[in-house]
């Protein structure tokens, strides 16, 4: 044992003659003979640092000292336990006790402490060079322990710069790169081992496990010497050389290493462990050399490597390299288990990819798994291709399909963030926005890093907390995703943004954002929308002022919309026809109609039926179609009208569904006596309930009575009552209700309304009174047809009325049927008084003319039906008075023959 002198070893080193290689000890031990016997004791480091209570006894009062060449510990044994105050002054420490602790002691050059002097209460000790301390007290005695420790001077940085690797067949190629200035000499021992010697002393941190993934070597570490650092490198494993080639022109020192025939390295452990510590690029490095004879654990690694370069950022060659080389590692894997789990890898990739019907293919043969859990992550998989293909009921119906063949909690706990994540994107799609951002919450609490491998998760936060009107919360989402997703969906997500700052009234901020996306894609999509969102914040405040749209506003924004004429997207792509629309709207805004609607009728001809932006156009033209026919109506311009439906009628007005518009037009062909384009409008406007749906009905009633449809307005008529009892027309819709169901044989019903009218005393009256007349004859009620016909003919005798005249000979004839002539005969001639004309005269003259036969005045009835003769034109009266007239005439004849048979007697 040494005495206080350093240990050396003296070692002779290639091309070093006579260096010597320093190996400190551990510790500086004194032989227990060698420690003096007083006050303070000085044990060795060892001890002191294990603090074994058996090898030396707790001494109370005293101070003991041990250490090594850079440090040292001094324990102050105490009666009871007690923390002194601590004081550095430059390379002198000061402990000062509360009371005196021990005997007074004093010590030089010991270990790295130059003077210690202890007066029992304060200990002052110096240094001799600057130091760090610790103070600690100890539990199993009262003590009170002080470590120093010299300071470190820095060591000079790493010579080596950086290490690379070439594995190939027959080995590998390790070039060891050094910065420049920092040459080594470079030394070989029999092709196995070689030493790098740096001058002067230097560390490298991490070269142990650089090396540890290239196959062959190894680092055996760091030798100090006196003024050099010497690095140790050799090979692993049987049958390997080396030949060294320093390039010092290159600063690179080469280590060429080749194996022996038919050794191949074991390059999947390598690349497995650069993998599992995050060197994907030495993974790759180590597999890609044996591409061609890659088994299948192997493919799969490679696979997993390519993918994580790329996933969730890009899809490139790597990854569809990955995709190829994962699909050659399951196809040569064994069943099982294992391989169902590359699988469910494998499938989540090809989702990634786009790949949907790939996937599904493994998706599908993975439900049936023997594993619970490989058949729930499987199922999952299987709704989040439907989701991703926009089949959202299919997908909730697929998740309630699962929960009925696996249960409830079929989804292990390290699947709940995506099975979560997924179940909210069917909900999204299905516009259950609230649970769908419920859901997407929960996936995130369970693992907030869950973002990392699904980028665009905040944007879908985000359009579910927009759909809500939670335009704050939805700008926040949006802030995260533009800053983890893609760079291809930045400007996208920006717009968004953009959106939801405009929601919010932050106008200017929004304009602002818009402004970025037309900076980082001027000409896609992205930033043509943001040009028009831009015009359209232009055109919100300057109408914002007094509601109209200004020169200068005007000119502004027909100029971006001008500017994006020329581009590519204006002539070919779909947002051409938005430009079109928001140049057609502009116009609209200065009232222009002419070249609003020819903004939109451009746009319209562009685009297919079933395009959404077609149906947009259309939307959009139907307003300012309305606009326009608005005007025109309170104009009553009808023939204008009339002459704007037929230059649209081909496109916008085709099938126009704007029920005010429909009514405007319905209303304008009625009024110019189109009644057939009116109807058919008319209809249109009743379909769904509407303010004009009153007003519709009314006129659909007016058309078809008017066209002696009686049963058509019959209908309206009914629905009109039924739905607007109160309505401006009801009264009139229950006056006429009688007549028409009078006209379709509705007679029992019609009754009760006719004789809501039959005390008015006017002409509707006299109608319903002689419908009702008719009505009761039908129904086979003869003393009410009478009544009914009584209360006709009781009208005052000024009041002419073609009822009356019909009644008056109705009811004559009733009563000579009865054999009441007089009142018959009185009635017949208050007929021929009353209505000379009236068609009912020569048969009225026929019956009177009977009447008078049945009372014997022959003459009269002659007379009467001579006349009949000579003025009727019915051939069967005509037939009947000759008839009529012959019979009297044989009479008069018989009577004279009797009347001279008589005077013939008495001769």
């Amino acid at each position: 044992m040494g005495t206080g002198t350093d240990s050396v070893v003296h070692m002779r080193a290639p091309g070093k003659a006579g260096m010597k290689v320093v190996f400190f000890r551990g510790v500086k031990k004194y032989g227990l003979s060698e420690i003096s016997a007083g006050s303070s004791w000085i044990i060795g480091w060892f001890l002191l640092l294990m603090c074994v209570p058996s090898a030396l006894p707790a001494y109370q009062g005293t101070v003991q000292i041990g250490g090594g060449p850079d440090r040292a510990r001094i324990v102050f044994g105490l009666e009871r336990h007690a923390l002194p105050v601590l004081e550095q002054k430059d390379q002198t420490l000061i402990v000062n006790f509360p009371n005196t602790v021990g005997k007074p002691a004093t010590f030089t050059d010991i270990f790295i402490i130059s003077r210690f002097a202890f007066d029992g209460k304060m200990a002052v000790i110096s240094m001799n060079r600057p130091f760090t301390y610790t103070g600690s007290t100890s539990g199993d005695s009262p003590q009170f322990i002080l470590d120093i420790a010299l300071k470190q001077d820095a060591s000079a940085p790493c010579p080596i710069d950086y290490i690379e690797s070439n594995i190939h067949d027959a080995g590998v190629a390790v070039g060891i790169v050094v910065n420049p200035g920092k040459w080594p000499e470079v030394r070989c021992i029999k092709n196995k081992r070689v030493y790098l010697l740096f001058d002067g002393e230097t560390d490298c941190t991490g070269i142990e496990q650089k090396l540890s993934l290239i196959p062959y070597i190894t680092f055996d570490g760091l030798v100090r010497l006196e003024d050099a650092t010497a690095f140790s490198f050799s090979l692993t494993g049987e049958n390997v050389e080396m030949e060294v080639n320093a390039q010092e022109l290159y600063n690179k020192v080469v280590l060429n290493i080749t194996a022996g025939s038919g050794s191949r390295p074991k390059i999947y452990g390598i690349a497995r462990s650069a993998y599992e510590q995050g060197d994907i690029a030495a993974a790759i490095h180590t597999l890609e050399p044996y591409r061609s004879s890659l088994d299948a654990q192997e493919s799969i690694l490679l696979a997993r490597a390519y993918w994580k370069i790329s996933f969730p950022y890009h899809m490139d060659s790597r990854s569809i390299e990955a995709l190829k080389l994962m699909s050659e590692g399951v196809q040569a894997m064994v069943p099982g288990l294992p391989r169902e789990t590359v699988m469910l890898e494998y499938s989540r990739m090809l989702l990634h990819a786009s790949m949907h019907s790939d996937a599904v293919t493994y998706i599908q043969f993975l439900k049936e798994s023997q594993s619970p859990e490989i058949a729930a992550e499987a199922y999952v998989a299987e709704i989040d291709v439907l989701n991703k293909k926009g089949e959202f009921q299919d997908a909730f119906v697929q998740n309630k399909r699962m929960i009925n063949d696996l249960g409830e909690n079929a989804v292990p706990e390290r699947l709940k963030p995506y099975y979560l994540s997924v179940l909210a994107d069917t909900y999204l799609g299905l516009s259950a926005y609230p649970r769908a951002l419920k859901l997407y919450r929960e996936a995130l609490a369970l693992d907030p890093e869950f973002f990392r491998t699904d980028p665009d998760l905040y944007a879908r936060m985000a359009e579910a907390a927009y759909r809500l009107n939670d335009f704050a919360g939805a700008k926040d989402y949006m802030l995260s995703a533009v800053n983890l997703s893609r760079k291809d969906n930045k400007a996208e997500y920006l717009v968004t943004l953009g959106d939801c700052l405009y929601k919010m009234g932050r106008k200017g901020q929004a304009m602002s954002v818009f402004s970025e996306v037309e900076n980082i894609a001027p000409q896609s999509e992205s930033g043509i929308i943001a040009k028009l969102k831009t015009a359209r914040i232009i055109m919100d405040k300057d109408l914002a002022d007094d509601g109209q749209l200004s020169d200068k506003g005007f000119y502004e924004i027909i100029d971006i919309y001008e500017n994006l004429k020329s581009s590519p997207e204006y002539q070919e792509g779909p947002l051409g026809s938005i430009i079109k629309i928001r140049i057609a709207q502009t116009y609209a805004h200065r009232r222009d109609w002419e070249n609003a609607l020819a903004s939109y009728l451009r746009a319209w001809t562009d685009t297919k039926k079933d395009d959404p932006v077609h149906v947009y156009v259309q939307t959009e033209a139907e307003k300012c179609i309305l606009a326009r026919l608005q005007e025109l109506f309170r104009q009553e311009a009808y023939d204008m009208v009339l002459d704007l439906y037929t230059e649209y009628r081909d496109s916008f007005m085709h099938d126009i569904q704007d029920l005010e518009t429909r009514f405007i037009l319905a209303t304008s062909f009625h009024r110019l006596g189109h009644a057939d384009q009116a109807r058919g409008m008319f209809i249109s406007c009743i379909e769904k309930p509407s303010s004009r749906s009153e007003e519709a009905l009314y006129s659909l009633y007016a058309i078809d009575h008017a066209r002696g449809d009686y049963a058509g307005a019959l209908k309206w008529n009914t629905r009109y009552l039924e739905s607007y009892p109160r309505g401006k027309n009801a009264s009139v819709m229950r006056e006429n209700r009688g007549p028409l169901l009078y006209y379709t044989s509705n007679l029992e019903e019609a009754i009760s309304y006719l004789e809501q009218i039959t005390d008015k005393g006017d002409e509707k009256a006299l109608t319903a009174l002689s419908m009702l007349a008719d009505a009761h004859e039908k129904l086979g009620d003869p003393d009410r047809t009478i009544a009914t016909l009584e209360k006709i003919i009781g009208f005052p005798e000024a009041v002419r009325s073609p009822v009356i005249e019909k009644a008056l000979y109705v009811r004559a004839i009733r009563l000579k049927e009865t054999s009441e002539t007089a009142r018959s005969q009185d009635l017949f001639a208050r007929l021929l008084d009353q209505y000379p004309q009236s068609a009912y005269r020569d048969w009225a003259l026929y019956h009177l003319a009977e009447i008078s036969r049945a009372r014997g005045d022959t003459g009269e009835a002659a007379r009467l039906l001579d006349t009949v003769i000579q003025r009727s034109t019915d051939k069967v009266l005509h037939e009947l008075a000759m008839s009529l007239r012959g019979e009297l005439g044989l009479a008069k004849d018989l009577r004279e023959f009797s009347n001279l048979k008589d005077r013939f007697r008495e001769k």
